[in-house]
């Protein structure tokens, strides 16, 4: 892909990646590098997990994209450094949001909108 795509989630990094080969829309694993999870980073709510993770992947923290829908994982994310982009789910896909503490987010409805036709979309 050119762009490193991981995962951040509570399951185990091989249960996120079961459920990825299994999903609806066929074995999506194959677009993820890496699998982070918060039995061996850290919980998404605190800064210093996505520290880890950059330290891991060996980048700037500056140089990550979070997605999340909960706002106490994004306020996390950004007070780390990281680039936080609130994940819309249906039917509510209005853009910009403000969340209950005020912050504003951008925000995103698929991973089709932040790469396009990597994923071989029309």
């Amino acid at each position: 892909l050119g762009i490193p795509v991981c995962l951040f989630a509570e399951p185990s990094a091989r249960e996120q990646k079961h459920a990825l080969k299994i999903s609806s829309q066929g074995d999506l694993s194959q677009y993820i590098e890496t699998y982070f999870d918060t039995s061996t980073i850290g919980a998404k709510n605190q800064p210093g997990s996505y520290v880890r993770i950059a330290n891991e992947m060996k980048v700037d923290v500056k140089d990550i994209v979070f997605l999340s829908v909960s706002e106490e994982e994004l306020l996390a994310a950004r007070e780390a450094g990281v680039y936080a982009v609130r994940r819309k789910r249906p039917p509510d896909w209005s853009d910009p949001i403000t969340t209950e503490s005020g912050e504003n987010y951008p925000t995103c409805c698929s991973m089709m909108q932040l790469f396009g036709n990597i994923f071989g979309a029309a």
